[in-house]
């Protein structure tokens, strides 16, 4: 995340040519860092891999130079493709890309956005995995949904749409003193506003639509009027959207920090000379880069994902969780890992299945999940087929003397409350096969144990 934000602004000052004076260099990638991780877990997702390959690509392509322009053209379309290989939905990226900077004339820009998509295929058809392949890629039809139906219907992004258009037509207008009031005033609440949903809000959700929402709007416009400084605007919002076409997080929210980072110079609220020399600009970009780290230190010690505040973590991760050292979790979590624990030692001739929702667990690379799904719900298994294929491999597992262990209690809740988990309404496909299929032969406190 930290190299996302460092390209980013690398881009950033040499489109706008920003003063290069560090203190101003520093505020601006923690700022826009901060916000971009925000207060949702920080989690290792494919997503932000995809993320960061795009930011390379980016980077690269912006960079170029006349005498290397085939190795750049192919190694900023190399690093899409291993974008696309992260998560598919950054296709549309790719795309854009190649023709906005018109590299679509290069047979080098398909060769590099091909060549790793092709060896990643045809390495996995060699073990003859290609059926699962296509069966995956075509398996989620809920994309238009994700990706269209969720904005438009969001009463969060209209707001932010009609600010957009708001401040395009203020913009409009030719009276600099008044542009630069207004457009000061709508900065500052816009950033009051990602304050209050740091600190009062689970996540930047609410906040990010809105930033995503006006960005349209200033993109829209600036295309009607061909004006080329929305390249950067409509490149950053663009991969904000890619990253979110997910059903699981549809939000644009891993770009909020970049894409509020570029309303600010788009909006002009300070030239680059006031940039440099005006002691407003130092103290409004001081008082609000100190209100992001509060903001985010709060977040961080008092909303930590499916767990307590930081004060109530004073478990010992590590002692019950392969790779957990350093970390520490709440007494509930502490005594469901130390069950988990206890089974794995107590059958630790057989294979464990554990569900619903415990990918966490298999952190080892010596203990790597045995299903097909690393997180196995409905959601990600989106078609008949998918189902049928994972309960062929439970069903393959089961034969070669696996256990499935499922959780008497609500895994998302365990934290707060020992809620009971209702097998019967569950949407994970793995309990429901236990339920079905197999018998209990054993117990612990937090499992009953499966057997076919």
């Amino acid at each position: 995340m930290s190299l996302i934000v460092w390209f980013w602004v690398q881009i950033i000052q040499r489109f706008y040519e920003l003063p290069k004076q560090w203190y101003v260099l520093f505020a601006l990638i923690v700022s826009s860092l901060l916000l971009n991780i925000h207060d949702f877990p920080f989690l290792h997702w494919h997503t932000v891999d995809g993320i960061l390959f795009c930011s390379i690509a980016l980077f690269i392509r912006t960079n170029i130079k006349n005498d290397s322009y085939t190795i750049s053209v192919f190694l900023t379309y190399l690093f899409l493709g291993l974008s696309i290989l992260c998560k598919q939905s950054f296709t549309p990226f790719a795309f854009v890309t190649i023709i906005f900077f018109k590299d679509f004339k290069s047979i080098w820009s398909y060769f590099g956005l091909l060549l790793l998509p092709a060896i990643y295929v045809g390495w996995i058809s060699s073990y003859g995995g290609f059926f699962d392949v296509v069966l995956q890629l075509t398996a989620q039809s809920k994309i238009l949904g994700v990706g269209f139906k969720r904005y438009l219907l969001d009463l969060w992004w209209l707001v932010g749409l009609f600010i957009g258009l708001g401040i395009v037509l203020v913009q409009m207008k030719r009276s600099s003193k008044f542009q630069s009031i207004v457009m000061n005033i709508v900065f500052i609440s816009l950033l009051i506003f990602v304050l209050f949903d740091l600190f009062i809000g689970n996540n930047l959700s609410k906040s990010s639509v809105v930033i995503f929402g006006i960005s349209c709007s200033f993109i829209i416009f600036k295309l009607i009027r061909k004006e080329y400084s929305t390249s950067l605007l409509l490149l950053s919002t663009l991969l904000a959207w890619c990253s979110a076409l997910s059903i699981g997080y549809s939000f644009p929210s891993l770009l909020c920090g970049v894409m509020l980072l570029l309303l600010f110079f788009e909006m002009k609220v300070f030239s680059n000379k006031q940039m440099e020399v005006n002691w407003t600009f130092i103290f409004v970009s001081m008082v609000s880069f100190l209100l992001i780290i509060a903001g985010f230190t709060y977040s961080r010690y008092s909303k930590i994902y499916r767990e307590e505040a930081i004060p109530k973590l004073q478990f010992l991760l590590g002692q019950v969780l392969t790779n957990g050292k350093g970390i520490y979790t709440s007494s509930n979590t502490y005594s469901l890992l130390k069950d988990i624990d206890f089974i794995q030692k107590k059958f630790e001739s057989n294979r464990i299945i554990f569900a619903p929702d415990l990918a966490g667990i298999y952190s080892d690379r010596n203990n790597p999940n045995p299903t097909l799904s690393t997180w196995a719900r409905d959601l990600e298994l989106p078609n008949k087929a998918l189902q049928i294929r994972f309960e062929q491999q439970l069903e393959s597992l089961m034969l070669k003397s696996s256990l499935i262990a499922v959780s008497k209690y609500s895994i998302e809740s365990i934290a707060y409350s020992f809620t009971t988990l209702n097998v019967d309404s569950s949407d994970s496909p793995i309990v429901r096969y236990a339920k079905n299929h197999c018998q209990i032969v054993d117990s612990t406190r937090f499992f009953y144990i499966y057997k076919k």
